[in-house]
């Protein structure tokens, strides 16, 4: 399904704030739906840690991850969580492909949602 991910920067540069809408506002009934996805995220990098802090929360929930940068892709662990992130793979100034992903206790990886983003 088509959606909208809007990104920003934010607090003079220190940070980015993301919105996440899915589907597209012109698809969408009402924030309510279990299939539907409405929320946001401010991402800001610490420098103590050498890692990204980032809160991610929507009508249903909020978790918290760290983000690194590993051969080329940006790995996001929740904190809750540790066996789930998000990883950003195939960047360029015009896409990117984003997986929700949970390594399982019998060490699979289950991807549970991913978009392929093109810049509009």
């Amino acid at each position: 399904m088509k959606g909208e991910w809007h990104f920003a920067r934010i607090l003079e540069g220190l940070g980015i704030q993301d919105v996440f809408i899915c589907p597209a506002r012109g698809f969408r009934s009402k924030p309510s739906k279990v299939s539907e996805e409405y929320g946001a995220t401010i991402r800001m990098f610490n420098p103590g840690t050498n890692k990204w802090d980032m809160v991610y929360t929507c009508y249903k929930t909020m978790s918290r991850f760290v983000g690194t940068k590993e051969n080329g892709r940006i790995v996001l662990t929740n904190i809750n969580s540790r066996r789930n992130r998000w990883v950003f793979t195939e960047i360029a100034p015009d896409k990117f492909h984003w997986q929700n992903e949970s390594t399982m206790k019998d060490g699979t990886v289950k991807v549970w949602c991913e978009a392929f983003a093109t810049r509009m």
